[in-house]
């Protein structure tokens, strides 16, 4: 892997990284939006959780069956989205460190051929 490669991934990384920030900064603009506009009426408060049924197909019968209900508060949703980004980030930075790893691996030879006293 060359100088090029290592170009090419530190500029894919980046872009990646700019678009995991969007995504994330528009769903917490979204809701933020969604909580400023039902904080208005008392009667929909109740409207800033979201309830989520986890379900699955029986095989022998076909039926849904549900294996577990959560509510979410907004609160909850907010420390998702910002985990779920962190993840992300996480996983552009191990795939940064392993390319950076195999630059430098197939550099030193090359720089120890050059420079003897290396």
């Amino acid at each position: 892997m060359g100088l090029a490669r290592l170009n090419w991934w530190v500029s894919r990384s980046s872009a990646l990284h700019r678009s995991t920030k969007e995504l994330a900064n528009r769903e917490l603009k979204k809701l933020n939006e969604y909580a400023d506009s039902i904080n208005d009426s008392d009667q929909l408060k109740e409207l800033l959780y979201s309830h989520h049924t986890m379900t699955f197909n029986g095989a022998r019968t076909g039926k849904t069956i549900i294996y577990n209900q959560t509510k979410f508060s907004l609160e909850k949703r907010y420390l998702h989205i910002i985990l779920h980004k962190n993840k992300q980030y996480q996983c552009l930075l191990s795939e940064a460190y392993e390319e950076f790893k195999d630059f430098l691996e197939n550099i030193y030879p090359f720089y120890g051929h050059i420079n003897n006293s290396f």
